[in-house]
């Protein structure tokens, strides 16, 4: 999971749509939920100056019709672009204008938001498809209400941590901000789609995930996030390598000798090098496939390797989840039946609200489905339906 704690300081208004503010600190983390899955999760607190806040009943106001939705962006200095929304039903205005709230449903991305014009403002998200590898270097945070933005960028000088699965930053100034704008917020290192600008440590200006700007890609950075030059670091007797994906190449650490399919997917076992294990992997774009890994290579770039009953699988341009290995034929969901390797059992489970659901492979004994228990195994007609909260994982058995 990703957990980000943001304190803000002085604002400054570079035009009437963007607020640049200073920032105190920020703290990102991401941790496994303890059900296969990787679970992200963003809190953020500002305190500071007051913030000149959108009138009640103009466009920018988050409460009426005329606003659109309201977003919370994430940038970091690797590339990285997360987008959450604050749909208009879940806000409401307090204290005459002085102070907006945000109250988001379990399914939403954004929970709460905060925002007083005394100059405070709490954000609590849960986000997806960002990953800390060690080599965030820089985070960027903007809230857009209407034609409004506020934003902070934490950078250089003032990271004190950045390691896989967590990054700190203090002391922002308001004053390192032009605007809000994307080039601003991820720090370009030239103009896109050509780049090709200057970067130290023997980095590589190539152009962002979304093509409108550059970011230095570093030989150090982990593999999974290089895309698409795919120059970072893999373990010893692996090699950052090149797999199918759209718009951009998927980057994955594989052996010198990299696929391993003399048993197929998911079960593979086939023989890899010295020092390497058969795994189970996969990408959004080229399929699924069996590659030697070391027995400490994580996934792309989640921090360590997937737990068993789950692969790894790429969803390009440095996005990596741990799935559950499906099981291998048999019905569709929720019937299932499917068989699996050694060691494993075909359950059924769907996520709460009529989520992705799926036909997996769960390392026996499987723990019954129930609150709390991150089990999925349910009574034959029925199947678990799973939700993530803040104190772990509940199922509860649902029939057919």
């Amino acid at each position: 999971m990703l957990a980000i704690l943001l304190l803000l300081g002085a604002a400054a208004t570079a035009r009437a749509a963007d607020t640049p503010l200073g920032g105190r600190m920020i703290s990102l983390r991401h941790w496994s939920d303890g059900a296969g899955l990787y679970r992200q999760r963003i809190s953020l607190a500002v305190l500071g100056p007051a913030i000149d806040l959108p009138e009640v009943g103009s466009p920018d106001d988050p409460t009426s019709e005329s606003s659109g939705e309201a977003t919370i962006e994430l940038f970091t200095g690797s590339g990285g672009h997360v987008t959450m929304l604050a749909p208009i039903a879940g806000w409401q205005s307090r204290d005459s204008g002085d102070r907006f709230l945000y109250h988001g449903g379990t399914d939403e991305a954004v929970s709460r938001i905060e925002l007083r014009s005394s100059g405070t403002l709490r954000v609590v998200t849960r986000a997806l498809g960002l990953s800390l590898d060690g080599f965030t270097r820089a985070a960027s945070l903007r809230l857009v209400l209407g034609t409004r933005r506020y934003c902070v960028r934490f950078h250089d000088e003032d990271v004190v941590r950045d390691e896989p699965g967590r990054f700190i930053a203090r002391g922002a100034s308001a004053s390192a901000l032009s605007d809000c704008s994307d080039e601003a917020l991820f720090g370009p290192c030239g103009e896109a789609p050509n780049c090709g600008g200057a970067c130290g440590g023997g980095g590589v200006c190539a152009p962002d995930l979304d093509f409108e700007g550059c970011r230095c890609i570093l030989p150090t950075d982990a593999c999974g996030g290089t895309s698409p030059v795919c120059n970072g670091a893999c373990a010893a007797g692996e090699e950052c390598t090149s797999l199918p994906g759209y718009p951009y190449p998927n980057c994955m650490c594989v052996g010198a000798e990299p696929l391993c399919e003399t048993s197929g997917f998911p079960t593979c076992g086939g023989p890899c090098g010295e020092g390497l294990e058969c795994r189970p992997a996969g990408s959004s774009i080229g399929g699924n496939a069996c590659v030697c890994q070391t027995a400490s290579a994580g996934c792309g770039n989640l921090g360590g390797p997937c737990p068993a009953g789950t692969y790894c699988l790429h969803g390009g341009s440095g996005f990596f989840l741990c799935m559950p290995i499906p099981c291998s034929g048999g019905g569709a969901f929720p019937a299932c039946g499917g068989s699996c390797g050694e060691g494993f059992e075909c359950h059924a489970w769907q996520l709460a609200g009529g989520g992705m659901s799926f036909c997996q492979c769960a390392l026996a004994p499987v723990a019954a489905c129930g609150p709390g228990s991150q089990g999925v195994d349910c009574p034959a007609g029925e199947f678990c339906e799973v939700s993530f909260g803040g104190s772990g994982t509940d199922g509860t058995c649902t029939a057919f």
